[in-house]
């Protein structure tokens, strides 16, 4: 007998309704669950909004992964906080807060550097590596040569010349490293009253230098192995004056250097500049006081101030002054021929006459178009203390009102600054035009349709930064006058212009009429980076895969 629970309902219809409902059951499972997706989704991509945004507006958060080391990592990705900033070679050198000096390779092709227990160091490009300094401010650095990587610096500038990189060492020395393959060539007096390893390295200094044991006082040269580092100036207790003392006699608190073929120039933090001669012949160096002018034999291994023992301004009004009556304050300084500039934490940039030609001319701060006689020993102001600020449009260097930190110039005379502003905690990059001949920038006009910006002498333009700290340079091209930058070092070579970025980052600028190829990751990874167009180098925290597993920490 057929058994019927409610009227009108058949098994098979019965069955048919509950399959129908457990297919609503699940829609609605699904409904729910798909909602919940959405609401994580959403809160997942809010989170990851907000924190990009969060990021960019607090460049100084970004992490990185790691420090560099002694083991050549992908620059890319590592952490950096730039002291000073220098070529060696077409690499970039530098050095950090914590004491160390590394090299960037930003070449297309591998480079040797010389590696610990005389081996060698392969740098692919891309990559960097520490390749002096132990992270710490002891043992200090002495004359007797030891190995890069085993000494306490505190490099607050960098100088290199086929090789042989010069340190302005804020221990209170100038100290030579052989970053090349073969022996490098320094030159030392030889000190007086020394014992243990030091005295046996005096003697041996002596021997090799064929000196008679009577005639110290006299420079002897050495040989700088590779790897190696040892001091050449200071240590001593004697303030060098407008007299020769030997470099190891003296006492000296080196800020800055640069040089040029063996002749070294020292900015000091008591404001004095100082001339070290590091070449094998003595040169002759103008030294001007009270308007008098007289030219002192400097013999090799000697040093002598040439600027800063007075207290009279360098004003910016086109007179030069002695450059030994004048103050200064001096935060860097470069050398083209055989003329020093400096940039003075007071707001200007000061030219010093080194060379023995008294008919060299500086345009006349006010007035572009004139000319004076800016004869040795002298110096003047040449950009600084007015009122206008430097934009696109260039406008004479003694209008504007600057605030240099670092310098750097061109072979043709472009002088690069970075101008800082503490209070934005942001600045800028400026070129200034130092030459007699006009000189053309990779820009376009603004006040014509021409490709290029022509800069007249005694004139001053930007060509990086916007006073901002966003956007951040990252590894996509773009324009240098639309970034954010903090500049606390630059140098320049061979149309690169690198800037030591304390938002987080070395940057590097195509100031060449033409694109040219670079290398910020590997050589699977070159692009080519336009004329006026920025890249970042090292810190933006942006890899490859392949980087990444090449890390060390």
């Amino acid at each position: 007998m057929r058994r019927m629970d409610h009227p009108g309902r058949t098994p098979g219809r019965e069955k048919i309704e509950m399959e129908k409902a457990g297919e609503r059951m699940n829609r609605s499972g699904c409904d729910r669950r798909r909602k919940v997706l959405r609401l994580v989704l959403a809160f997942f991509v809010a989170g990851v909004f907000f924190l990009g945004e969060l990021s960019a507006s607090r460049a100084d958060s970004r992490s990185r992964l790691f420090y560099p080391s002694e083991t050549p990592q992908y620059a890319n990705q590592l952490d950096v906080e730039t002291v000073a900033l220098g070529f060696l070679g077409k690499a970039v050198l530098l050095s950090d807060a914590r004491h160390n000096i590394i090299v960037l390779n930003i070449t297309g092709e591998p480079i040797l550097l010389p590696g610990a227990d005389n081996g060698t160091i392969n740098l692919l490009p891309g990559q960097a590596v520490v390749v002096a300094g132990n992270s710490h401010t002891s043992p200090l650095p002495s004359i007797v040569p030891s190995p890069a990587h085993q000494v306490g610096l505190s490099p607050l500038g960098l100088s290199s010349s086929e090789g042989l990189v010069f340190v302005a060492d804020g221990n209170g020395t100038i100290d030579a490293i052989n970053l090349s393959l073969s022996d490098r060539q320094i030159f030392e007096v030889p000190p007086l009253g020394n014992t243990g390893a030091l005295r046996g390295h005096v003697t041996r200094m002596i021997q090799r230098s064929g000196l008679p044991s009577g005639k110290l006082g006299l420079a002897a040269p050495m040989l700088l192995k590779p790897g190696m580092l040892s001091v050449i100036a200071g240590g001593g207790d004697k303030q060098p004056g407008d007299t020769p003392v030997d470099a190891f006699s003296c006492r000296i608190s080196p800020v800055a250097v640069t040089q040029d073929k063996g002749r070294i120039y020292i900015a000091g933090e008591s404001g004095r500049i100082y001339f070290l001669n590091q070449s094998p012949s003595p040169v002759m160096i103008p030294v001007s006081h009270d308007g008098a002018l007289r030219w002192v034999k400097v013999t090799t291994g000697m040093i002598i101030a040439v600027a800063g023992l007075g207290e009279e301004k360098a004003e910016v009004d086109g007179v030069p002054r002695s450059a030994l009556d004048v103050s200064l304050s001096p935060t860097s300084i470069a050398v083209h021929n055989h003329h020093l500039f400096l940039a003075d934490s007071n707001g200007t940039i000061d030219e010093i006459n080194i060379s023995q030609d008294h008919l060299q001319v500086a345009a006349d701060a006010r007035d572009p178009n004139q000319v004076h006689s800016l004869d040795p020993g002298e110096i003047v102001a040449i950009s600084g203390n007015g009122n206008d600020v430097v934009g696109q449009h260039s406008e004479p260097a003694a209008w504007v009102s600057i605030r240099p930190k670092s310098l750097a110039i061109s072979q043709k005379g472009l002088l690069y600054l970075a101008d800082e502003d503490h209070s934005m905690g942001a600045g800028r990059i400026l070129a200034m035009n130092v030459s007699r001949k006009p000189i053309f920038l990779p820009f376009p006009s603004t006040l014509s349709s021409r490709a290029a910006i022509t800069l007249l002498p005694g004139r001053i333009v930007l060509v990086a930064g916007n006073s901002g700290r966003s956007p951040l340079v990252g590894t996509v091209p773009n324009n240098s006058r639309e970034v954010g930058l903090d500049p606390a070092q630059i140098a320049y070579r061979h149309g690169m212009l690198t800037i030591g970025n304390l938002i987080g980052s070395i940057d590097l600028v195509n100031m060449r009429a033409k694109s040219v190829l670079v290398h910020p990751l590997d050589r699977s990874h070159t692009l080519l980076l336009p004329a006026g167009r920025i890249i970042s180098l090292m810190g933006a925290g942006v890899g490859t895969a392949a980087g990444r597993g090449a890390e060390v920490p």
